[in-house]
């Protein structure tokens, strides 16, 4: 229950993570020390760890939508949403750059989840109904 509650919180970051399996995701939860509780305190507060900014980071690499250097890739990701939140992710691609990419995909993160709230908050109660 809770790794699909982070997964749906990496979701919206990594627009739309199904081409990241769930092995994935929880291979990018484990190298980073994050559990279920790290993922429900970012849904419900923006709030993470080190190791959830890593995680999303992970992540956001794995699903080719950030490069090495830190590039914010908008293309993969519109790909992947819907069109009414792709103002959102554009709008989020356009945060300042960092050479921490861990702060970088946090940012980035806690822009998609203010910026596309009712869209967030949508995909993380599928994800934990779903469960």
């Amino acid at each position: 229950m809770k790794v699909l509650v982070l997964a749906a919180a990496v979701l919206l970051v990594a627009q739309q993570v199904s081409c990241a399996s769930q092995p994935f995701i929880r291979s990018c939860m484990r190298e980073n020390g994050v559990t279920g509780a790290d993922a429900i305190k970012f849904a419900e507060t923006g709030e993470a760890s080190d190791g959830m900014k890593c995680s999303f980071k992970c992540i956001m690499m794995g699903a080719g939508v950030m490069t090495p250097e830190g590039k914010l890739l908008l293309s993969p990701m519109l790909e992947r949403v819907p069109e009414k939140v792709h103002q959102a992710f554009k709008d989020c691609v356009e945060i300042e750059p960092s050479s921490d990419l861990c702060d970088l995909a946090y940012r980035h993160n806690v822009c998609l989840r203010e910026k596309a709230t009712d869209f967030y908050k949508a995909m993380m109660k599928k994800r934990h109904e779903s469960e």
